[in-house]
């Protein structure tokens, strides 16, 4: 097993078969997408205040990427940051080949998640006070999303020809469905040819107050 902590702006992706890859983002914007070149696992705009951690254990690879320091609250405050793009604006592209495993911890921060050109197996995000839109893998066979959020809004947008099964409880916030895609069942929300789709989602939200939206 090796560790080493990368520059934050490319992760080679030096035979890995499979990877894990976490954003711990205190704030600002996060935007993660697809991206184009084979032999790199993420290359990332994300300044000076943030590196990837990688470990590697034969064909699987484990990168974080989090914030340089302890204190990353003094970094995103408006008073504090100088320059044309605050120090958490981060904007990543991941290896659209390897299948994938994406978790994102975030804290007051806009998110854009655009996944559909992924092969993304697991999704997690964990949010606070946040605005999130995330898109699902548009061709990644089956995938699970799982949502935890407290006072967040929350878009989760899945592309045309995948199937999804959504459940979940939010506590006093709202999970809007769309029904015409994903019909009522009798413990959350399905698409008819979930069990025999090729490419499909399964949807966990959980949360408090946020509102989530499925489209």
């Amino acid at each position: 097993m090796e560790t080493t902590t990368a520059p934050a702006t490319t992760v080679a992706r030096e035979g890995a078969a499979r990877a894990r890859i976490r954003f711990e983002h205190g704030g600002g914007q996060l935007v993660v997408r697809a991206g184009a070149d084979p032999d790199l696992l993420l290359t990332a705009d994300v300044g000076e205040h943030a590196r990837a951690d990688v470990r590697r254990d034969g064909d699987r690879a484990d990168v974080v990427v989090r914030p340089v320091g302890t204190d990353w609250r003094r970094l995103i405050d408006p008073a504090t940051w100088r320059g044309p793009h605050r120090p958490f604006d981060w904007d990543v592209r991941l290896n659209p080949t390897v299948p994938l495993v994406i978790e994102v911890a975030t804290g007051a921060s806009k998110n854009t998640l655009d996944l559909s050109g992924l092969r993304a197996a697991r999704v997690v995000l964990d949010t606070g006070m946040s605005d999130t839109d995330l898109t699902l893998p548009a061709a990644a066979g089956f995938t699970t999303v799982e949502v935890h959020s407290g006072l967040a809004d929350v878009t989760i947008r899945v592309p045309p020809g995948v199937a999804a099964s959504i459940r979940g409880s939010v506590g006093l916030g709202s999970l809007s469905v769309d029904q015409t895609r994903f019909p009522p069942t009798a413990d959350g929300f399905e698409s008819p040819d979930y069990a025999t789709a090729p490419n499909r989602a399964e949807l966990r939200v959980d949360g408090g107050l946020e509102s989530v939206k499925v489209l």
